[in-house]
């Protein structure tokens, strides 16, 4: 059984964990002391993690009693491909859980998904791309599993389409570049276009760091990488943002200036609830090209904690 705190802790001995501490309780294990010992002091070499043991339940601040140490059931994950997903952020995704994290992914192909064939999981990942083919079944299939208390992780175009059938609650900024020119050359039309596109920028972003989606970042600024023009409208809720742009945007890069009313203030991240189940929305690259480390925590943190977000800041 493992939980995660919620709160920041101070144990007997003065040493202060921040929100997102992983709790593990021998008591729980089923394990011989020493065979936990020896388990957990693997996992520390292994995942460069530093694994402490508590004395005592005696905390200052979050009580290791209370209800802000949440239990967390194990991530069951399928990642959506084929038929229309993007097959590099599918690659991006699928290398970083397999390769980096060595979690096991189910690779499930859109024209597979049913109600039966989900129902063995708890989290699904849809990348960016077209999902037209699910249709209006397939979204109600998305919508009746995640209304039973699973998590939802979508980007892009496939936000769009849970959007389109109303599958969370999400909305999107239209930007309008207009010119009162009564003629332009044709010749100059792929140049003036193409100059709207924003292939590939970085962007600064401020973090709720209390925000599950948030937890083991120590500062709120951040930078996140872009590339493409689907702009998120932050929901009314404010607890359900955590993750947004600065009023001040571009850090690196371009952008054409009919875009920047689209990013400004913006929502890079936007949560909604759909019954006792979260859909978590990404307007961003969180895993761009398998180098992009600085945002992938959200990503993973999206998944594992997505499950403990209170209803009541996802509406």
């Amino acid at each position: 059984r493992v939980r995660v705190s919620t709160s920041e802790f101070t144990t007997a001995e003065g040493k202060t964990y921040g929100r997102g501490t992983i709790l593990v309780d021998a008591g729980e294990s089923g394990l011989d002391p020493d065979e936990l010992h020896r388990k957990l002091q693997e996992i520390a070499m292994n995942s460069n993690l530093e694994i402490h043991a508590l004395s005592s339940g005696y905390t200052k601040g979050a009580n290791l009693g209370s209800p802000g140490i949440i239990p967390l059931e194990l991530p069951e994950i399928a990642l959506l491909v084929d038929g229309g997903v993007d097959s590099y952020e599918a690659g991006e995704i699928w290398h970083l859980m397999d390769q980096r994290y060595n979690i096991p992914v189910t690779l499930l192909p859109v024209d597979r998904l049913s109600a039966s064939v989900i129902s063995r999981y708890n989290v699904i990942l849809m990348p960016d791309g077209r999902y037209n083919d699910l249709g209006t079944s397939g979204a109600s299939v998305l919508k009746n599993w995640v209304s039973r208390g699973n998590t939802l992780v979508a980007k892009g175009g496939a936000l769009r389409f849970l959007a389109q059938h109303e599958v969370g609650n999400f909305t999107f900024r239209n930007v309008s570049d207009k010119d009162s020119t009564l003629q332009k050359s044709y010749a100059d039309y792929s140049n003036a276009t193409g100059a709207k596109v924003t292939g590939g920028a970085i962007f600064n972003a401020l973090l709720d760091t209390t925000h599950p989606v948030g937890f083991g970042y120590l500062k709120p600024e951040i930078y996140t990488f872009r590339n493409d023009n689907l702009f998120l409208e932050p929901s009314e809720n404010p607890y359900a943002n955590p993750l947004v742009y600065s009023s001040n945007p571009l850090a690196s890069g371009y952008l054409h200036p009919s875009n920047l009313p689209g990013i400004q203030n913006g929502s890079v991240i936007r949560v909604s609830g759909v019954g006792r189940g979260r859909v978590i929305g990404f307007s961003d690259n969180m895993n761009f090209r398998a180098f992009w480390f600085g945002t992938n925590k959200l990503f993973a943190n999206s998944i594992f904690f997505g499950q403990i977000i209170d209803g009541g800041t996802a509406r």
